[in-house]
């Protein structure tokens, strides 16, 4: 089952980032604090938002996704169209309310999946990038 899969590759994938954001920010503060100088409280601050981000992604908005996918996939199943991909092939689906709404939801919430995503990357890329500067 496709929603399946993919539920539990995100599943993983968000808690995997969840716990580096956690691993990072415990062993930086382990190191660091008290925090003196601006550097090591913007990192601070990075990989809390990092952590946060990864979080509301793992606890709330992945699992909202997917029940989404997984109504949507049920609806284009029922519709004889479960293994189309181009929304060209969705013609038998235009004018279906709850497909539509539906996946408009799913869009929606996947959108705020990517930014939190988004956000997380760069807070750690700026964490690294001041690692790496005080090398």
């Amino acid at each position: 089952n496709r929603s399946s899969d993919l539920s539990h590759i995100f599943r993983a994938f968000f808690r995997v980032g969840t716990f580096a954001s956690a691993a990072s920010m415990a062993c930086f503060a382990l190191t660091h604090y008290p925090f003196e100088v601006t550097s090591e409280k913007l990192q601070f601050a990075c990989l809390a938002a990092s952590l946060i981000a990864t979080e509301i992604n793992f606890l709330w908005v992945n699992p909202t996704v997917t029940g989404y996918m997984t109504e949507r996939l049920s609806i284009e199943k029922s519709a004889g169209i479960e293994d189309r991909v181009l929304t060209a092939d969705l013609e038998p689906l235009k004018d279906d309310k709850k497909y539509q709404e539906v996946s408009k939801r799913f869009r929606r919430f996947h959108g705020v999946s990517v930014v939190l995503l988004l956000s997380s990357v760069v807070c750690m890329f700026i964490h690294g990038c001041i690692l790496a500067k005080n090398i």
